[in-house]
């Protein structure tokens, strides 16, 4: 995937680890909703989300081109419907997305000002919206078949003039 991609560019340095990257952290990707403006089905699979009428025109994706959230959640469709099921899965989920955003704030935008009913996010959303808004309507749609891992690393590019610092802030993140 991306890491592979990088690496390949020949700009990065191996680390004292003797690998490109570290990873600092890691989230599971999901359609989160606001329990005010949408009730799912608890026996809700991505497939019958897609196949949903009463949500049309009220999810909002992220670009695959743009954000590796975007590409991880069509990553995780094609793992889960392969071959024919695959195009079948997004046609079906053409008809309910509002819009494919560039990246994850303007998707979350659209759900923070009620656009949309669903956006592409982490299963850790509400806790953010817990902790700092002090509400609970925000959730994360948890689907039978499981959910895929994004993992987030650190890399130093060959050409940073300041190798000791990168090097202190990934043991930061580390520690």
């Amino acid at each position: 995937g991306l890491l592979s991609r990088a690496v390949a560019t020949g700009h990065f340095k191996k680390l004292s680890s003797g690998r490109y990257w570290e990873p600092f952290d890691y989230g599971y990707p999901t359609l989160v909703y606001d329990k005010t403006r949408f009730a799912p089905n608890f026996e809700m699979t991505l497939a019958s989300l897609a196949k949903d009428k009463t949500l049309r025109k009220k999810i909002a994706l992220i670009d695959p081109r743009t954000s590796s959230l975007g590409r991880l959640f069509l990553a995780w469709t094609d793992s889960l419907f392969p071959g024919n099921h695959f195009s079948d899965f997004w046609k079906a989920l053409s008809f309910n997305a509002l819009t494919i955003a560039p990246g994850w704030s303007g998707a979350y935008s659209l759900f923070t000002q009620k656009e949309v009913s669903l956006v592409l996010s982490y299963t850790t959303s509400p806790a953010y919206h817990i902790h700092f808004e002090k509400t609970d309507s925000i959730r994360a749609l948890v689907f039978p078949e499981g959910h895929i891992r994004q993992t987030e690393g650190v890399l130093v590019t060959k050409y940073s003039r300041q190798h000791p610092l990168a090097h202190q802030l990934i043991e930061t993140l580390l520690s």
